[in-house]
């Protein structure tokens, strides 16, 4: 038997992910590059992980 469950939530997110670091050395730029690509990941999941448990209010 099924049990009664609240209605779905729909839930829509846009971002805009902008970046940008200062580069001493062009050498180490695609080093540069991998960790900011990995901060912004780690935001974006932190967002993410909000919203889904209902946390995102806390930011706003």
């Amino acid at each position: 038997m099924y049990q009664a469950r609240e209605p779905s939530r729909l839930r829509s997110i846009s971002m805009t992910l902008r970046g940008s670091i200062p580069i001493a050395n062009f050498q180490d730029y695609n080093q540069e590059s991998v960790r900011l690509d990995a901060r912004m990941a780690a935001e974006v999941t932190e967002i993410l992980r909000r919203l889904v448990s209902e946390e995102f209010n806390a930011i706003a």
